[in-house]
């Protein structure tokens, strides 16, 4: 068989009991973090625009526009509710590939849409069809071999998850899996040029991909045919916006290895590209005490993916206004870490009283390729970060960070991302307690739930904003 049809045999063959503890384990925890991260989206005053628009033109009630208590047409609800988990850049990552890219975000909007549309999706229905999309996300992501900031390509093969999560939710046969998918290609789109500005197409990208996953899915049902041999045919994915890719990435061990717990939960809301150089200026500010009016200098190590991710363009970089351009300025996190002592979504805020200590620290900081992260790390989208800071007394500390928390030689834990997601209601203005704490019981007992109903009366009915 093809790699096309060994991926959509799988897709249409697999059930509950079929998959790895771990990859139940992570669907479900997949689960939880991106609701907490929509939810604290629904705070981010510049995505509103977005969400009004899609509640305006309202429609069939299908699917919770997650914040809001209002039902639309599950395709624009899965666009509002991707735009909301990737408001704050907090959402799970792939970082064992150059092509990375953000799973979660595309595929659980997408999913969750579509159950609450069919109305009779279970417990484990759910958790499979998240399992086998995240799956299908990080293979794609693995067989990909190009790097997006030398492409301008990003992340392109997104669009093929969440097609293959409502498809599975759908219960579609193997030929209409195999339309979903070529109406998913259709639609494949993704670029790096809104990061040169930071641009807002930053999150509203990942409010296209689960939508037109959704309209893939659903149009298949309805009869609506797709390109066939979407990865390998003559035209196929690989061949025309990926020609460097290794399919053996995508078809290794299919079924019988889940890559998916592989992802990456984020502990800070912005580029992973900084998270190791935060946690180093963390370990340094914890370890030695360090105040930032006895800083000097600041010196940042990273790969040359991450440095020309987060420290390119260097006007922006060393200048960042609020939000996003903080969010993927790697001196602008470093600085907030020295003088928030956190990184939290407050950090990228327009606060002047701290931030006048952050531009201060930013004068005195530099960034650089570090060739000895590069020669062992220059593979990765991004990679540890080494921090150096030299303080008034003329003492020096250092420190490199290989893996951030949340990464996969790094994890986070259930209980970790409950706490993240608690700290996400707060965000949004929602108790820790009270409907968010139901929620997240009801989450730990996904696998034994025949009947979503409780789950979605929750979202649409006490999880709301004021």
């Amino acid at each position: 068989m093809t790699a096309d049809q060994l991926v959509i045999e799988h897709l249409a063959r697999t059930r509950f009991a079929d998959l790895p503890g771990a990859a139940v384990d992570h669907a479900r925890l997949a689960i939880l973090d991106t609701l907490g991260v929509a939810f604290a989206g629904t705070a981010r005053p510049e995505i509103r625009p977005a969400i009004e628009l899609v509640l305006a033109h309202g429609g069939r009630p299908e699917s919770t526009v997650l914040g809001a208590g209002v039902g639309l047409p599950a395709p624009q609800a899965a666009f509002a509710n991707g735009v909301l988990a990737r408001a704050w850049d907090f959402d799970d990552i792939f970082k064992l590939s150059p092509a990375a890219g953000h799973a979660s975000v595309n595929v659980v909007p997408a999913a969750l849409a579509v159950a609450e549309r069919i109305g009779t999706v279970s417990g484990p229905q759910l958790l499979t069809a998240v399992a086998l999309a995240e799956d299908l996300f990080c293979r794609l992501s693995l067989a990909t071999k190009t790097e997006a900031n030398q492409t301008g390509r990003y992340c392109m093969f997104a669009v093929f998850a969440p097609a293959a999560a409502a498809a599975k939710l759908l219960a579609l046969p193997p030929p209409a899996i195999a339309h979903a998918l070529g109406i998913a290609y259709a639609q494949a789109a993704g670029e790096m040029q809104k990061y040169q500005t930071s641009a807002l197409t930053i999150v509203l990208q990942n409010g296209f991909v689960p939508m037109a996953g959704v309209l893939a899915g659903l149009l298949a049902q309805g009869g609506a045919s797709g390109a066939a041999d979407v990865f390998t045919g003559r035209h196929g994915f690989f061949r025309v916006f990926e020609p460097e890719h290794d399919l053996d990435g995508l078809i290794r061990g299919l079924g019988a290895h889940y890559v998916g717990p592989e992802l990456s939960p984020k502990a800070y809301p912005c580029c992973s590209c900084s998270h190791t150089s935060i946690e180093a200026a963390l370990h340094l500010t914890r370890t030695h005490d360090v105040q930032p009016d006895r800083i000097a200098a600041i010196r940042i190590g990273v790969n040359r993916a991450a440095f020309e991710s987060t420290c390119i363009p260097r006007p922006l970089k060393w200048n960042p206004p609020p939000i996003s351009p903080r969010q993927f300025s790697l001196p602008y996190c470093v600085a907030a870490a020295f003088v928030d002592r956190s990184v939290t979504v407050r950090s990228f805020l327009p606060e002047p009283a701290r931030g006048g200590a952050i531009w201060r620290l930013l004068e005195r900081t530099t960034a650089h390729i570090d060739p000895e992260i590069e020669a062992a790390f220059g593979h990765l989208a991004d990679g540890p970060g080494r921090v150096t800071v030299r303080l008034d007394t003329g003492a020096e500390h250092s420190r490199l960070v290989e893996y951030e928390r949340g990464h996969v030689k790094n994890p986070m834990t259930w209980d970790d991302v409950v706490i993240k997601f608690q700290g996400c209601c707060e965000t949004a203005g929602l108790p820790g307690d009270g409907p968010s704490g139901e929620l997240v019981g009801l989450l730990s007992e996904l696998d034994t739930l025949h009947d979503l109903t409780p789950l979605w009366s929750l979202l649409r009915g006490r999880l709301r904003r004021a």
